[in-house]
Formats: C-alpha cells, sequence, structure tokens
C-alpha cells in the first residue's frame, strides 16, 4: 500500500502530520486530490499568497516553505 505523508515542520521539528492511503482499489488520484489540497489549505495558513501561479508552483514542488515553516508531501509504501 501507498502512503501519501503531508509532513508540516517549524525550525525542522515535526508539528504536524496527516498519511492518507492508497489501496489498490482505491482510486489515487482521489486522494492525491486531498492531500494536496491540504498542502495548499496549510501554505495558504502560513503566508502563500492566493494566486495560481503560486499555488501551481507549490504543487508542482511539493513542498513550500515561509521562513522556518515547512510542509511538504513525500510518498512512502508499506510492504505487506
Amino acid at each position: 500500500m501507498e502512503i501519501i505523508n503531508v509532513i508540516e515542520t517549524v525550525d525542522n521539528v515535526p508539528l504536524g502530520l496527516t498519511s492518507f492511503g492508497i489501496l489498490d482499489d482505491q482510486l489515487s488520484g482521489e486522494v492525491v486530490g486531498q492531500a494536496e489540497d491540504l498542502l495548499i489549505k496549510q501554505a495558504k495558513e502560513n503566508g502563500l499568497i492566493d494566486d495560481e501561479d503560486a499555488i501551481e508552483a507549490v504543487l508542482s514542488d511539493g513542498y513550500y516553505t515561509n521562513g522556518n515553516y515547512h510542509v511538504t508531501i513525500i510518498w512512502s509504501t508499506i510492504d505487506a
């Protein structure tokens, strides 16, 4: 099973972790969309300008940084 993790840190100290599991029979696009929505929500709450180009850059890069705040999407795999 694959997992998408949205991880927030401040001064390199973990602040939050939200994980989304992707099962074989589940549409991964839906889960990826949820994780990306959370990434953008957290980035906006921490200074991201609500601009289409800025949002697209965060989604393309998979992370957002503002000063000592950082949020990122990281994929991981669990072998059953």
